[in-house]
């Protein structure tokens, strides 16, 4: 099997864990597409095309610094990143819970204050 065919399968693969929803699919619509129509789809499908060729470049960036491509390893790291992420989500669930009673703490010694003041504002004797 040559560089290319692996490249097309292992960019296959990649854009398949980018976007699920059909991204080569929307690759080879947009081949079809007239073009009196080709800027609406293009306008419809931007995401998808952008991540599409980015991936792409990406893999000729590889192919071209002759780095082998790792769908394994990528997998792995992808993982990773996962687990990292909902941790990091757990934390910062946590801080907003610490935030929020900050909040609640501010706000009542706002209220104390401006009872103190009002309390001390009616208790000057009037002139």
């Amino acid at each position: 099997m040559d560089s290319v065919s692996r490249m097309g399968k292992a960019a296959g693969k990649i854009i398949g864990r980018i976007r699920p929803t059909g991204t080569i699919k929307g690759i080879k619509q947009l081949a079809k597409v007239k073009p009196e129509k080709r800027e609406q789809f293009e306008q419809r499908h931007s995401r998808e095309l952008i991540l599409y060729d980015a991936a792409v470049r990406y893999l000729n960036d590889l192919k071209d610094s002759g780095e082998g491509i790792t769908p394994k390893a990528w997998q792995r790291e992808i993982d990773q990143l996962a687990a990292g992420k909902q941790t990091d989500t757990l934390a910062m669930k946590s801080m907003r819970e610490e935030l929020k009673a900050v909040e609640r703490l501010r706000k009542t010694a706002e209220q104390l204050s401006r009872q103190e003041r009002d309390k001390s504002h009616d208790r000057e004797p009037e002139r």
